[in-house]
């Protein structure tokens, strides 16, 4: 469901769904899971979505390198 709401631009819908995610999924499964890493680049893509380069940058720090 996040990255549909993010495919259809309802970013005010998305972001309490994703921050909940990567907050619930970095606690049980940490930072390195590839599921919470997807949480973090969602989010950070929805904040370059929003303009709010800011955030972005907070969820784009907390990605590993690829």
């Amino acid at each position: 469901m996040n990255a549909s709401l993010l495919a259809l631009h309802r970013y005010t819908e998305a972001e309490p769904v994703l921050l909940a995610a990567a907050k619930g999924l970095e606690t049980k499964r940490g930072a390195n899971f590839y599921r919470t890493q997807d949480a973090y680049s969602d989010l950070r893509d929805l904040y370059v979505a929003r303009g709010d380069s800011a955030h972005a940058s907070q969820w784009a720090a907390k990605l590993r390198p690829q």
